[in-house]
């Protein structure tokens, strides 16, 4: 716990830098009560996704057999075809569309949003981050934030933090994980998994413009990354394009024949 002296330097930094964010979090409260439901469905699904990501990598390493891979594989599908569904069913208070953050910003930006995550742990609940239950989850949040008080510009600290708070199921931790993903990017530009993150962090709160324009920044990455056509699915999926969906899937199916998305791929398409 800091003294008093390095408590209030804290909170003043924070406030300056709200300035720099606090328009573009105004601009969403309508967002900020989204359905309790669908933010838990939205979790299983991502949880069943990293699932099937981790058998294949085990049956890639070896950890896996011919016998037990396919058993496995079989069942995370369905796991993911299941909260599938449950995710894309009509709900009774669907979220409003529009931006989680603002825009990528500069590296002042970057690094004033890192003040705000460190001044918010520090700050009495129930407005810091300090009121969150103790548990693993907060024990790594906490870990992030001591790293980022002694170095606000240390990248690895903020893409733990980033993956600590996108475990919540609250649009909070939504928020606060793609805060700390922006100032990721704006201290590493070319890293790749941090772009990943933001859009799918975007999609996960029908964030389709935001998520676009993150894409349009992955493209100029990766441009033959099976990542864009799937992302860009998604996305136009989310806008309503049907057919623009169905055209970006099929240019994924065709770069990654292998990849594990590719059932849920095909079942979007069917």
């Amino acid at each position: 716990m800091p003294d008093l002296a390095q408590l209030v330097l804290l909170l003043a930094v924070g406030g300056l830098a709200a300035v720099v964010i606090a328009v573009p979090i105004l601009r969403r409260d309508r967002v900020t009560v989204v359905d309790d439901e669908r933010e838990t469905l939205g979790l299983r699904h991502r949880i069943a996704i990293e699932s099937l990501r981790d058998v294949e990598a085990d049956h890639r390493a070896g950890s896996l057999d011919e016998v037990a891979y396919p058993l496995q594989r079989a069942e995370a599908e369905e796991r993911a075809a299941q909260t599938l569904a449950e995710l894309e069913a009509p709900t009774a208070h669907p979220p409003a569309p529009g931006p989680v953050h603002s825009r990528r910003p500069a590296t002042i930006a970057g690094l004033a949003i890192a003040a705000v995550l460190v001044a918010g742990f520090f700050v009495p609940p129930p407005i810091g981050l300090a009121n969150q239950v103790v548990d693993t989850r907060q024990q790594a949040i906490q870990a992030a934030l001591d790293t980022l008080q002694a170095n606000p510009r240390d990248a690895q600290a903020f893409s733990d933090l980033a993956d600590a708070l996108l475990a919540g199921d609250s649009y909070a931790d939504m928020q606060r994980g793609a805060a700390a993903l922006l100032a990721l990017i704006t201290l590493e530009p070319n890293n790749v998994d941090a772009h990943d993150k933001l859009i799918s962090t975007y999609i996960r709160v029908a964030d389709w413009k935001d998520a676009s324009s993150v894409t349009d920044s992955l493209t100029k990455l990766t441009p033959d990354s099976p990542d864009v056509p799937f992302f860009r699915g998604l996305i136009a999926r989310g806008q309503g394009d049907q057919a623009e969906a169905k055209r970006q899937f099929e240019a994924f199916l065709k770069l990654a024949p292998d990849d594990p998305r590719v059932p849920m791929v095909r079942s979007l398409i069917d």
